[in-house]
């Protein structure tokens, strides 16, 4: 819980964060309208893990929010790296996630769909 404040405080103190957007066209179950997920990060170097936290929404409103931590993360600068990705436990060659950023464009498999998120400053 207390690394969960951490994270949250540091969001907070960051006035000129940048976030991600990606727009899924295909509604969530049950929905009417596009997903657009909306992703900050917080990167910690020296214990190789990023903080990801994601909020999706659509036209009705807010579906859902998440925050993880990715694990055994190599950077090679803030713009440049990425994490293991975390597989399933039922079928172990199936990568259930895997996050990257590649010259500041973010990048994130979730199960079969390939997320291209595109950077915008933080509203």
């Amino acid at each position: 819980m207390g690394s969960l404040l951490v994270a949250l405080g540091s969001f907070a103190a960051c006035g000129g964060e940048k976030e991600y957007v990606y727009t899924r066209q295909t509604p969530a179950v049950g929905r009417i309208s596009p997903t657009e997920f909306t992703v900050r990060l917080t990167l910690d170097r020296p214990a190789k893990t990023v903080t990801w936290m994601e909020t999706a929404r659509d036209r009705e409103g807010e579906i859902g929010s998440e925050i993880s931590t990715l694990n055994n993360c190599t950077f090679l600068d803030d713009q440049n790296w990425e994490c293991e990705p975390l597989y399933s436990p039922v079928a172990p060659f199936q990568i259930l996630t895997q996050v990257r950023m590649r010259d500041g464009q973010l990048f994130h498999r979730y199960w079969h769909e390939n997320r291209v998120f595109t950077a915008r400053r933080r509203r």
